[in-house]
């Protein structure tokens, strides 16, 4: 299964145009997906407008399953989380666990058959006292695991930067899919945030890995690369502050099952 987790910064000028942008580069990267290979598109950060978009969208009406199609569950009418399942996959269930958050934040879970579960998380931003990640980041694994799911997948915005953000995926249990590829924590390489923002913002609180892909359960991650992604109008303007990533997962098969995801 191929995964790819996005924030769009809902918040930042010309959203429909960037909008436009992301879903025609996600459209480039389901076109060089193999058919055979079931892919998930897990979004952050989405206007209602860029909903709307994306709703709208032919090839994804085709291929996806849509977790939103309005704002009507999102706790922040400005802005929310969308899952987008290829339609090969059964989407058996989709619940929604709302944080104690200033920013109306949240966690999507979907269930496939066998059973996979996969969270669409955006933590709390900033610094706040006393700090609401941790306790958001628990809640988000709360249903990732039970006898009858096989595996679990936590993706999106972890808004990663503080020191006790480096270790909320050992203390719930759940390995982080840059590290287990030997991706080492603080390179440059695994900074998904601080490139593509204003100077203001780049100096104030520096680059950080703010988006990850982890896991747990029957799972083998093959691949895990970030998405440096093109520049709207020649580098004067960045379809979000946000790089993307982009997993390779594979579903162990139980024993006599070879079957796979």
């Amino acid at each position: 299964m191929r995964l790819l987790t996005w924030n769009l910064d809902a918040f930042h000028s010309g959203c429909e145009i960037r909008v436009h942008a992301a879903l025609n580069l996600l459209k480039q990267e389901f076109d060089n997906t193999p058919k055979s290979l079931p892919i998930v598109f897990m979004l952050q950060e989405i206007s209602l407008s860029g909903l709307r978009q994306i709703k709208a969208s032919r090839w994804i009406q085709d291929s996806f399953h849509m977790a939103d199609i309005s704002d009507r569950y999102w706790a922040d009418k400005r802005y929310g989380t969308t899952t987008l399942i290829y339609k090969r996959l059964s989407n058996e269930k989709v619940f929604r666990l709302y944080y104690d958050s200033k920013f109306g934040r949240d966690v999507k879970t979907s269930s496939i058959p066998k059973t996979l579960r996969i969270g669409n998380t955006h933590l709390e931003s900033l610094v706040s006292n006393p700090p609401l990640r941790p306790a958001q980041f628990a809640t988000s694994t709360r249903n990732l695991r039970a006898p009858w799911i096989c595996a679990g997948i936590l993706a999106g915005d972890f808004n990663a930067i503080q020191d006790f953000d480096r270790t909320l995926h050992n203390e719930n249990k759940l390995n982080d899919a840059f590290l287990a590829l030997g991706g080492l924590e603080d390179s440059v390489e695994g900074h998904t945030w601080g490139y593509q923002c204003a100077k203001v913002l780049m100096q104030r609180f520096g680059p950080s890995r703010m988006d990850k892909v982890l896991f747990c359960g029957e799972i083998r991650v093959d691949e895990s690369r970030r998405n440096e992604l093109s520049s709207l109008t020649g580098g004067l303007e960045w379809i979000t502050d946000h790089y993307g990533l982009s997993a390779m997962l594979t579903i162990l098969p139980d024993e006599g099952d070879t079957s796979k995801i």
